[in-house]
């Protein structure tokens, strides 16, 4: 829980976008927008409103921002916990779609090396980051070679006391459920799709009744578990929106993943549910604006700089924190820099190690992620054959 609670003051996700080759064809182009919009919010409430919280200061453009929006729509974390639900309600939606035209092997490389790789990447450099400031600080702790295999598998939020390297890396964790568990029921969507989403709820359920008997390790895992629900939703809304399911069905499906969310925070978040905190609000208001942005498909014309950043948007979020606060924290808090000169260097160099990640990194793992589909698809069309007498 505590992991949790620390996590969502410098966490947030980014969903990979649409892949090709996965019926229907579509291409969601506002949701590709939403994306971008999200991950600059992410970026802002960690680089801007949580970074000013540390420091003691204040900044005019956050002060009005927060007073005409976060204020007004008591999102939580600066905004950053509204962008991570969309986030959320995102990777439901398209995940689920990707996953219709893909075999159950094709489904598990895709997703692992559309995850890792860039978080292997990021785990190293946040290592290199520590061991330097380390070195210039003259402190004996650094992170071991432990500590990097741990935050590189995402492993160490279920460790408890575990160093954590990606601080952003919990919602990625919840990602990697919702991928395994939808492996394992991806047969079912072409079959019985309404099944799919029922299935993953009483899973969630499941494993919120059962938290006092279950082991400790295993319970931390269900903290995270619990989050799943709203992945669901996007999913229900993607089998409602193509017609898998009948929309009174899509309906009453929504209503169960909330109250199963709702019932899984309060057992194994307990402190994000209180009456006083806005994290249900703030994902039912991501949830209506998801919508809006699928009903409005088509209907808005696509701005080329969220384009860009959409599809860079997973280094980006894995990346600012380390790049971004560490530099902020580098020049306010030790050069005595002015916040404003800061945050453009700050931009900039997270700016540079996104598109550096986004290169070298997520684009051969996606070419090398979709040869390897090629290849799977070309063995098991020939199977049948090889196997015939």
């Amino acid at each position: 829980m505590a992991l949790v609670e620390r996590a969502l003051s410098g966490g947030s996700s980014a969903i990979p976008a649409p892949e090709v080759g996965a019926p229907p064809r579509r291409f969601f182009t506002l949701i590709d927008q939403l994306r971008g919009v999200a991950a600059v919010l992410i970026v802002y409430a960690h680089l801007v409103g949580n970074f000013l919280d540390s420091v003691g200061r204040q900044w005019t453009p956050s002060t009005l921002i927060d007073r005409f929006f976060g204020q007004p729509l008591q999102g939580e974390v600066h905004l950053g916990w509204l962008a991570v639900a969309v986030f959320f309600f995102m990777s439901g939606f398209v995940i689920t779609h990707v996953a219709q035209g893909e075999s159950t092997p094709e489904f598990v490389v895709k997703r692992f090396l559309r995850i890792y790789p860039p978080v292997v990447v990021a785990a190293l450099v946040a290592a290199v980051i520590a061991w330097c400031g380390v070195l210039v600080s003259g402190l004996s702790a650094a992170p071991g070679a432990t500590d990097v295999i741990l935050s590189a598998t995402l492993v160490n939020f279920l460790v408890p006391g575990s160093l954590v390297l990606i601080g952003v890396g919990w919602t990625l964790l919840i990602e990697v459920m919702f991928y395994i568990l939808l492996g394992v029921l991806r047969p079912l969507l072409s079959r019985r799709p309404a099944v799919v989403p029922l299935a993953l709820l009483a899973v969630c359920l499941g494993a919120e009744l059962a938290m006092p008997v279950l082991g400790s390790a295993v319970a931390v895992a269900v903290v995270y578990l619990a989050f799943v629900p709203v992945l669901t939703m996007g999913q229900i809304i993607y089998l409602t929106v193509v017609r898998r399911v009948p929309v009174w069905a899509g309906a009453l499906l929504m209503a169960g993943a909330w109250l199963v969310y709702v019932f899984g925070m309060q057992r194994a978040n307990p402190g994000l549910a209180l009456p006083t905190s806005a994290y249900f609000a703030n994902v039912a208001l991501a949830g209506a604006v998801f919508v809006i942005a699928v009903l409005a498909e088509g209907r808005l014309k696509p701005l080329a700089v969220l384009a860009v950043i959409s599809r860079r948007s997973l280094s980006l979020y894995l990346l600012h924190v380390p790049v971004g606060f560490t530099i902020l924290t580098a020049l306010v808090v030790g050069a005595h820099w002015a916040y404003t000169a800061a945050l453009a260097v700050a931009l900039v160099s997270t700016a540079a190690a996104t598109e550096l990640s986004y290169r070298f990194v997520e684009v051969p793992s996606l070419r090398l992620g979709r040869w390897i589909s090629q290849r799977i698809r070309h063995r098991e069309s020939i199977a049948p054959v090889e196997g015939a007498v």
